[in-house]
Parts: structure tokens; sequence; C-alpha cells
């Protein structure tokens, strides 16, 4: 039984309302089902209402607005399944994209931020290490998870609207001390260092750890102390694509893992992953579908791209085009294309060919309906994902490789890195 506050009770009998009322009877329920003994105040909520999945997303939302629902804590929300602004695919229905638009503008009435992103965590201000929150977007909850340190389980539908609009969740799970510590070591000592210290190591370790661990938490020693926020945040995307993860721990990186004991309370015994180079060039064969026939276009940004990894990609471009006929679209969240602007550098991107598509994902929804052939990116969670939506064969690649085939008109291999110690 789960022990409740007065004021828990008072809106548990409707005191303060029906819409507070069914979101208390949906916070209680998922919470005595993890088996928590008592709730927790949240200090914020990522929702994934804003997709639309079918016409139940919309009814729940509709309930909630006519009761006067409004969200309670900080709350950011998701891409939806279109763009606000803006043509969609090619094959798009019309029906569909009108009430993909619809949920997306609803969700807002509650409150809601309009941030549209699967990366909240680029926002400012929005969780901190410790903090309890109620996310619902798996790789944003890995993120929290292991490399703020921040505090949530992987909310549902619905379940995530109504912690947010009442601040509160169950105290089970990833939200307790005792369930957080790891249950599995993944030792990478075995790869050479130049793919360990590579921006397509980790997305490579993740897809790997992600199809090996299922619901463990693993702990991963030898990771270089170097390594980058952007790409633990890969290692969590393809891993949480490619299985159940919800948190890891980075030994001598992430906060909650200083060294192994740490990480694991000193538990012994604990079974033991070796991963090898020749695996990480195996997940490069998982990831990579190749194909027949010119290249469509370059993808990038799953999860949303950071304002790092632009500058990098300007880099990389240094003054050249996309080449004609070639889509070459980063997916990024409104607040870092607003902050691209603000710098003056919006406009080189849009120069340079580079299209930025916000408010939705590029692997799963409307946008890109109909797109087929031949296409890069440097994602492994994209890589993952996309053949299961779209028609398309896979280079995958990295940044370089993805700029320079995108300027080139065709597949190129340009980084030595990838083609000396990966690509086969």
């Amino acid at each position: 039984m789960v022990s409740l506050t007065a004021d828990d009770r008072r809106r548990l009998r409707g005191a303060e309302g029906p819409a507070l009322k069914l979101a208390m009877d949906v916070v209680c329920a998922t919470a005595e089902i993890g088996g928590a003994a008592r709730l927790i105040d949240i200090e914020g909520a990522h929702l994934s209402e804003s997709f639309y999945a079918g016409q139940a997303h919309q009814d729940f939302v509709d309930r909630m607005i006519s009761l006067g629902a409004r969200v309670v804590v900080p709350t950011t929300v998701n891409p939806g399944s279109a763009t606000l602004r803006g043509p969609q695919g090619a094959t798009a229905d019309p029906e569909a994209v009108s009430a993909a638009r619809r949920l997306m503008r609803s969700v807002l009435r509650l409150g809601c931020r309009p941030s549209f992103t699967c990366a909240p965590y680029q926002l400012p201000g929005c969780v901190t290490q410790g903090g309890h929150v109620a996310w619902s977007e798996s790789s944003a909850v890995v993120y929290a998870n292991a490399v703020i340190g921040a505090r949530t389980n992987l909310h549902y539908d619905y379940e995530d609207l109504c912690a947010a609009l009442v601040g509160r969740v169950g105290d089970h799970g990833l939200h307790r001390d005792g369930e957080r510590k790891a249950s599995l070591i993944v030792d990478v000592g075995a790869v050479a260092l130049e793919i360990l210290r590579h921006e397509l190591g980790c997305h490579l370790l993740g897809h790997l750890v992600g199809s090996a661990v299922g619901h463990a938490i693993p702990a991963i020693i030898g990771l270089p102390a170097e390594t980058r926020l952007d790409w633990l945040r890969a290692l969590g995307a393809a891993a949480s694509s490619s299985g159940a993860l919800r948190m890891f721990h980075a030994v001598g990186i992430t906060p909650e893992a200083p060294n192994l004991n740490a990480a694991t309370e000193s538990q012994a015994g604990l079974p033991r992953l070796e991963v090898t180079g020749s695996d990480l060039r195996s997940a490069v064969n998982d990831l990579s579908r190749p194909g027949e026939g010119p290249l469509q276009g370059v993808y990038l940004g799953t999860p949303h791209f950071s304002l790092v990894e632009f500058d990098g990609l300007l880099h990389l471009l240094d003054g050249r085009r996309v080449r004609d006929g070639i889509a070459c679209i980063v997916n990024t969240s409104r607040h870092n294309r607003d902050v691209l602007r603000a710098r003056g550098l919006l406009g080189r991107l849009e120069r340079a060919g580079v299209a930025l598509m916000v408010d939705a994902c590029t692997y799963y929804g409307l946008p890109l309906a109909g797109l087929r052939g031949r296409v890069m990116t440097n994602s492994a969670k994209w890589a993952y994902y996309a053949p299961r939506t779209h028609d398309v064969a896979i280079e995958f690649g990295t940044l370089q490789d993805c700029v320079e085939s995108a300027v080139n008109g065709e597949p190129c291999r340009a980084d030595s890195v990838w083609h000396d110690h990966l690509w086969r």
C-alpha cells in the first residue's frame, strides 16, 4: 500500500477537482505496480503525449484540458509526429499532419513549454544532479540518470502527464539509491584507444551494450577520461534503441561512478562482458545496410544535434556547400536553432545547403514520409530505427564522412581512424 500525505489524499478524494483526482488515480496505481511505499516530489517532467500515436492521445489531453488541468512543475515535451510549420513528406497524409499539429498545440494548453525536443537536458535549467523528474523519452532517461545523475524511471504515456499535473511520482526503481547500482561490468580495455577516443566509439559501444545487457545497469570500465558528453549521450541513445537500457555508469567519468566500487556498491562476483575491437566492427555491420544507387541524403541529429556538434559541422564544412540534389538535414531543438540564429550561424548553415528540422523527428514521423534510397548518418540510433520506418539503405559513418559525402554527392570514407580501425 502506498503511503500518502494529506495533500495526496485530498487530491485523490477529488477535493481539488476531477483533473487532479484522475491524475492522482494514475500516479498511485503506477506507484503501487512499481512497489513504491510512498510518493515523492519531482522538479520537472518531459512528456511524450506531443507525438500523435492515435486518437487516444488527443482524447486524454482534451479531457484534461476540459477539466481545467495545468502542469505544476516545469514541463517540456518531446517532438511531435509533424512539424508545426512547413511542408511534410511527399506522401504524408494531410489528415495525419492536421491531427499531429492539433495534438502538439493542445499539449501546450496544459502549460507545457514548447520545447519539442528529445534532448531536454540541452535546455537551460532543465534538471539537476540528484533531482527527481518524470521523463518519458528513452534516450533522455538514460542521459538524465547516467550523465547528469538525476533520477527518473521511464515514465510511460499518461503517467508522465499525470505526474506533471500533481508534481509527484512513486518512489521506486531508479528514483531509489539501491536500484541504481551496477549489476554488470562491461570492460572495454581490449579496445584500441584510437577507437575509444573517436566520435563513433560510444555509438558502437552503446549499440552493442543495449543488445547484450537487457535491463541490467552496466558499469563500463576503460573509457578514457576525456570522453565527451555528446559521446556519452550517443552511448545511451544507442543502447536504449537496441535494448532496454535506462542507466549506465562510466567509471571515472559519470557522477555516481568515481570508481568501480562506488558504481557497484562493492558487490562481488558480478557478470562481466569483455568488449573487443572485433565486437565493435560487428556493431558497424549491424548498423550499416549499404545499398546501390545514388546518395539521396545525409541525416544528422538523433538525439537532437547539440551546439557543440554544430560547431563541428561548421568547421568541417569550411565554407563549402552541399551538392545540389542531396538533402542534408539536421534535427535539433527550437532552442538550439534560436541560439544559432542569435550567434549569426544559422545563415551560414543555410548558405551551405544545410536544412534544420525542428519540432519533429526525421526517422519517426511525417516530415520525411516517403523517404527511400541510399542515405547516410552518423547516429547509431537513427541507423537502427530508420530502416524500420523508411525504405532506406544505411551508410553509417562519422560526421566527417557525412559532410564529405554531402559535399561530394556520394558516400565517402574520409575519417582515417574510422577507416583504418573499424570500417571493413
